[in-house]
This record gives structure tokens, C-alpha cells and sequence, in this order.
């Protein structure tokens, strides 16, 4: 199984519990290291508490990629992952609710918003606002990906600035968004 964030999420999750280590360069050993960290996960409810705590740390990426993996290989070791996994999605809940601000970028722009706060957008060098915040969607001609938002704001920030040297008016409303370049 090789998906995208797995390497670096299993390293991670691992590193930070009181699981083996993995720091083996053997792959088959980190298989190994791994799989028995999952079965302690499963069976030891301290093992547990550790990967819930790392599991929340994870980008998304990483803990769809590590989700899968536990249960595919909690699946050939023959045991029930339900139970832990129900609990990851969970805390994939939580994280999202705890973190409301999300960014994108799609082709040559970004989009930094959150549920009722409404959006910065920026495209072609010019930054608008928006009452809503709808994350853009890809299509044939567009890759949308999330990002770090402070990546996007970093992005913003310096459209911002270009916009004031050449003279141009920042967005009214801009304000209400000045908790977002205080990261």
C-alpha cells in the first residue's frame, strides 16, 4: 500500500507512542513495527489513548491514509478495528469543528474561509471578499487542493501588499479578517 502522507503518518504515529520503534531502515521491519502497534492499539487502551492524541496532530491526509492502514492491517492480523476506528472518526470530526478556517489553492488562485465568516479570494492579483465561504471545487481544468493556511495567508498578504504599492484600495471589510494574519 503506498498512499500519499502513509510513510510519514505511520512514522509519525508511531514515533510518538510508546509503541516499537521504527527507526529500523528495513521496510519489512517498519511493516512489522507498525502492525504491532496497531495490535497494541487495539488491545491496550493506554496504547490507544497515545494514538488518539497523535492521530489528532496529523494532517488530513495522513489520517485518512493511517485510518486505512489500520484497518487493513488490523483486517489481516485478524482483528476487529471497528471499535478504534469509529473512535478516529471522531476525532476527525472534532479537528475539523475545532479548526474552521481552511484554505485552497486552485490554479492560479487561493481561497482562505470559514463557515459563516465568510472568504478571501485572490485571483489574477486582485483580493476579494465574500460574504460566503464555499471551498471551490476541481474539475477538468482546475486542481484544487488544500494547504496550510498559513501558506494561503502568506499568499494573501503578499497580493495585499503588491495591490497597496500599486495604488489599489484593500477590500472593505478586510478587518474582519485580521485575526487570520495574526499566526
Amino acid at each position: 500500500m503506498n498512499k500519499p502522507g502513509l510513510a510519514r503518518a505511520r512514522t509519525r504515529a508511531t514515533s510518538c507512542t510508546s509503541s516499537p520503534s521504527t527507526s529500523s531502515t528495513s521496510g519489512t521491519r517498519k511493516d512489522a513495527d507498525f502492525r504491532e502497534w496497531v495490535r497494541q492499539a487495539v488491545r491496550d487502551p493506554a496504547s490507544a489513548l497515545d494514538l488518539f492524541l497523535t492521530y489528532g496532530r496529523l494532517t488530513p491526509q495522513e489520517r485518512d491514509a493511517l485510518r486505512e492502514a489500520i484497518r487493513d492491517d488490523g483486517d489481516a492480523m485478524g482483528l476487529d478495528t471497528q471499535p478504534l476506528t469509529r473512535a478516529l472518526g471522531v476525532i476527525d470530526a472534532l479537528v475539523e469543528q475545532a479548526r474552521p478556517w481552511r484554505a485552497y489553492v486552485h490554479g492560479d488562485g487561493v481561497v482562505v474561509g470559514a463557515p459563516g465568516r465568510g472568504a478571501l479570494a485572490a485571483k489574477n492579483g486582485r483580493v476579494r471578499l465574500h460574504r460566503r465561504f464555499d471551498p471551490p471545487e476541481g474539475g477538468a481544468q482546475v486542481d484544487v487542493r488544500e494547504v496550510d493556511v498559513k501558506e494561503a495567508v502568506d499568499r494573501l498578504a503578499a497580493l495585499l501588499w503588491d495591490a497597496r504599492q500599486r495604488g489599489d484600495r484593500w477590500p472593505n471589510r478586510l478587518a474582519e479578517f485580521a485575526d487570520l494574519f495574526d499566526r
